[in-house]
């Protein structure tokens, strides 16, 4: 833990030295989604549909990468792209009555 603590004393006085020039980085991690199980069940038993099952997909990889270019300590410009992975449901159901 002290070597990450002085690691990143060490870095932050370096990186405050350069007020301007290009710059990149990226980011990566798990990302997660709130499914709303009762509002979909809700929906699908508008439809006439029974609901017997269902299975969230609600945890998937995503990353971050970003650059831009730092004019001075107090303006930059930077653009960046985003992708938090995947998301979704399968639902069991029953078919309605005809």
């Amino acid at each position: 833990m002290l070597g990450v603590v002085m690691f990143a004393v060490t870095a932050s006085s370096l990186a405050a030295a350069d007020d301007s020039g290009w710059y990149v980085g990226a980011n990566m991690g798990q990302s997660r989604a709130k499914i709303d199980d009762s509002r979909i069940v809700n929906g699908l038993l508008d439809d006439g549909y029974a609901t017997t099952a269902i299975d969230d997909a609600n945890r998937h990889f995503g990353y971050k990468l970003f650059g831009g270019y730092q004019v001075n300590k107090y303006f930059a410009l930077e653009g960046g792209y985003f992708d938090l992975g995947k998301f979704g449901f399968i639902a069991d159901t029953v078919p309605p009555p005809d």
